[in-house]
């Protein structure tokens, strides 16, 4: 832990060990399974996971300079601390890539909404819409990004409500635009024509209760 920079050689992470920091790597970084890497460092070699990466710190931005590989069992955890599509690395966590990324097999992204500090709650204004975050910013390519799946279908907010209860019909869901990805959330807001119905629905059955009486 601590402030990497002047770290100039290369750096393995043991199953067990994280590596958590600010500053500059020089070198190359190879996270192994059971390792972990948060923190904002700056990795200026190759970045190889087999581990768990943890961009930022609740949440930030993790630059690797060069290429990005996670290997297959790999993990990723993004969280999101704020109503809010807005203020990448502030109100959510980002993973910047000056070189490729790529996907080997199956890499698991771990959606966390309710971490300690977080304001999301699923019942405010924002989730009425369609809206998109930036996880990956990616300059060179990006391969295999259909082996990154997200985990789970329901997730907490920071009251405890649920998503698929609270947002019944609502998805989240993985694009790929160029070499980018994004978080997607689609919003389903009943149609003007299901609130006619419904209320069609309610004074009928208020006719026929006045008529029995």
């Amino acid at each position: 832990n601590g402030d990497w920079s002047g770290a100039g050689g290369n750096v393995n992470v043991s199953s067990g060990a994280t590596l958590d920091g600010t500053g500059t790597i020089g070198g190359a970084i190879s996270v192994a399974a059971g390792g972990a890497f948060t923190g904002t460092a700056t990795v200026q070699g190759a970045t190889t996971i087999a581990g768990e990466h943890s961009p930022g710190n609740s949440p930030g931005i993790s630059d690797n300079a060069g290429d990005l590989n996670y290997e297959d069992g790999a993990s990723v955890t993004w969280e999101l601390f704020a109503n809010t599509d807005a203020g990448r690395g502030t109100n959510y966590d980002g993973i910047d890539v000056g070189g490729n990324l790529d996907f080997d097999s199956t890499v698991d992204l771990n959606l966390v909404f309710d971490a300690v500090g977080s304001a999301v709650d699923w019942s405010d204004a924002l989730w009425t819409s369609d809206q998109s975050w930036l996880i990956y910013d990616v300059t060179g390519s990006t391969t295999d990004f259909a082996a990154l799946g997200i985990v789970g279908s329901d997730w907490a907010d920071a009251q405890g409500d649920m998503f698929a209860t609270v947002l019944s019909g609502s998805g989240l869901s993985l694009r790929q635009d160029g070499s980018d990805i994004y978080l997607d959330f689609t919003a389903v807001v009943p149609e003007p024509g299901t609130y006619a119905l419904l209320a069609g629905l309610i004074s009928f059955t208020w006719i026929m209760v006045r008529r029995r009486r």
